[in-house]
C-alpha cells in the first residue's frame, strides 16, 4: 500500500484490551446506562475514579439496585464532607 506521496505505508493492527483504560473511559465505552445492568456497571465504574457526582445521576437507573446504589454514594458524598 503507497501512501498520496508514494511513500509505502505499513499497516500495524492495534488491539487493547477496554480494561486497560481508566474506570471513566471504560463507562464511556460502555455508551448511555439505558439498562440497569449498564447502569450498574457504569456506577461501579464512577465510584472507582471518585467521580460520585455522575454515579449519584446513573444510581437512579440501576433499576433493582437504584435505592441501594443511592444509599452507598451518598454516604461516600456525607464522609468527604465531614
Amino acid at each position: 500500500v503507497y501512501s498520496s506521496t508514494g511513500a509505502a505505508q505499513i499497516k500495524r493492527p492495534v488491539i487493547f484490551k477496554i480494561s486497560q483504560l481508566d474506570p471513566i473511559e471504560q463507562s464511556r465505552w460502555l455508551g448511555e446506562p439505558d439498562t440497569p445492568n449498564v447502569a450498574v456497571t457504569k456506577f461501579l465504574l464512577h465510584m472507582t475514579a471518585g467521580d460520585y457526582i455522575t454515579a449519584r445521576t446513573i444510581a437512579e437507573k440501576c433499576g433493582p439496585l437504584a435505592e441501594a446504589c443511592s444509599a452507598e454514594v451518598n454516604a461516600k458524598i456525607k464522609m468527604l464532607m465531614e
